[in-house]
């Protein structure tokens, strides 16, 4: 990899390298040369702080744990000697304080030892690359604000220490007099150009999202009025492809000694992967919390009419514990799809499954019929309905008798506008069957229930032979046959 030049010149980039391991210094210095670098190492940081007064240097690589001085020691220092230094970090210890403390301390960045040559000269060619950029942009707001020499090189410092990583975050600084602006290569990145584009406010302005450019300017507009010296704002762009971002953006404002406000600087962030989790969270939200209400108003529900059902307290209990296990399972069918919905055939071979694995249950019972998908809702009434049909079938009907079998099969109807899924229940060879007495819970569920929650039509009829339950239910998004 080649290095920057450091100054817009031809000669090479000039680096100190400060590490108390002289074998560690020896190999730095021979590979840095081989690759086009001038260096001079010290392993006593006090002398390399002296050789700072005899000659300039474009970047000052120093280990963090030293005898005498540490490498954020050594860096302030130099620091204050020359402003345009810039400093790396060396670093065994690999915490996140280690960076945001060097970093706060005036690192552009930090390598974690044991050194990697595949990491050690990316890192410095990044480095000098913001090091020639901030002392061309000193040089640019120079003239455009004519500022002391003393001035500017402190505001280009005080901003680009700002700058952590050019892949997701982005600067710019706005002249409010003149309204000329310097960014980063970054920040155009951020609104989707590339690297090299110079953007006019104007053009910047542009990529404001248009329902969010009222609240941009008014939050601008009273930040400046304030009086206040820092601000943060959240807003969505728009992209050149028409892709839609968020950005987060944390600024200075600098006042003249009149206190108005000549200058905003900027940091911004892409947060539209926080953005989508955050929408993600909320459905998902939004979703438990209907799906709780939905369930506590089903178990109120299955509660009164258990109640009403079953002539003995006893009775009571068993029915409502047997029917909140069976809600209960039509939960579970639900969680496995992921509560997209579920399918007829898997609601009806759920009900029917402890059936099925008992004794000769496989060859007494059939299951058939083609693909119809069902909404969530729609999957728990029938599932519902079925287990009142089963545990009638398993006490009284022909699930009760050896001999008795039970035929379940549904079709689609499909010359008829909308098509009709058409479900027949048939109940054969158990006890001689005698119609009840009054309508119960399960029948008024099969009745009443799935008509009112799916539109269409039920009937239950006690043949001496067996129960026959025949449903017909319209297509729609409740059930929809594919």
């Amino acid at each position: 990899m080649t290095p920057p030049a450091a100054l817009n010149t031809p000669r090479p980039p000039r680096v100190l390298i400060v590490d108390d391991e002289a074998a560690n210094l020896t190999a730095l210095r021979s590979t840095l040369s081989q690759h086009g670098y001038e260096t001079e190492g010290f392993v006593d940081p006090a002398e390399a702080l002296a050789s700072i007064k005899r000659g300039a240097f474009d970047l000052l690589l120093a280990d963090l744990m030293m005898p005498g001085m540490s490498g954020v020691d050594l860096m302030r220092a130099a620091q204050e000697r020359d402003p345009d230094l810039v400093g790396v970090i060396m670093t065994g210890e690999g915490t996140i304080a280690t960076a945001v403390e060097a970093m706060r301390t005036g690192a552009l960045d930090y390598i974690l030892k044991p050194l990697k040559l595949s990491v050690v000269l990316p890192v410095l060619s990044r480095a000098l690359t913001v090091r020639s950029l901030r002392i061309e942009n000193a040089e640019l707001t120079r003239s455009v604000r004519e500022r002391t020499a003393e001035l500017e090189v402190a505001r280009a410092e005080a901003k680009f220490r700002l700058a952590m990583d050019a892949a997701r975050m982005g600067e710019i600084a706005v002249d409010l007099r003149s309204e000329q602006v310097v960014h980063t290569p970054a920040f155009a990145k951020l609104l989707g150009y590339p690297a090299d584009r110079r953007l006019s406010l104007a053009e910047i302005r542009e990529c404001w999202h248009p329902e969010d450019r009222a609240l941009i300017i008014q939050e601008r507009d009273a930040a400046i009025a304030s009086g206040a010296v820092s601000f943060e704002t959240e807003y969505r762009i728009v992209w050149p492809d028409g892709t839609t971002k968020w950005l987060t953006g944390r600024g200075q404002i600098i006042r003249d000694a009149s206190g108005r406000a000549i200058e905003a600087n900027v940091i911004y962030m892409d947060i539209t992967e926080r953005k989508w989790v955050e929408e993600k969270q909320n459905l998902l939200l939004a979703e438990l919390n209907h799906r709780v209400k939905n369930t506590l108003a089903a178990v109120q529900s299955i509660a009164l009419l258990s109640r009403l059902d079953a002539p003995t307290p006893e009775l009571f209990g068993q029915r409502f514990e047997a029917r909140l296990a069976a809600l209960a399972g039509a939960h579970d069918l639900l969680t496995r799809a992921s509560w997209e919905g579920a399918s007829l055939a898997d609601a009806v071979s759920r009900t029917l499954a402890p059936y099925v694995q008992a004794g000769d249950g496989a060859k007494r019972i059939t299951i058939e019929g083609p693909m119809v998908q069902l909404s969530p809702n729609a999957a728990v009434t029938l599932h519902m309905a079925f287990h009142e049909l089963a545990t009638n079938a398993a006490k009284y009907g022909a699930l009760s008798a050896s001999e008795g079998k039970l035929d379940v099969r549904w079709s689609i109807d499909r010359t008829s506008t909308p098509a009709m899924v058409e479900f027949v229940w048939t109940e054969r060879g158990g006890p001689t069957v005698a119609p009840p007495r009054r309508r119960g819970f399960g029948l008024k569920l099969i009745e009443q229930g799935l008509e009112r929650e799916l539109d269409g039509a039920a009937t239950v009829r006690f043949d001496p032979e067996g129960v026959v339950c025949l449903l017909r239910l319209p297509a729609s998004a409740k059930v929809a046959p594919l």
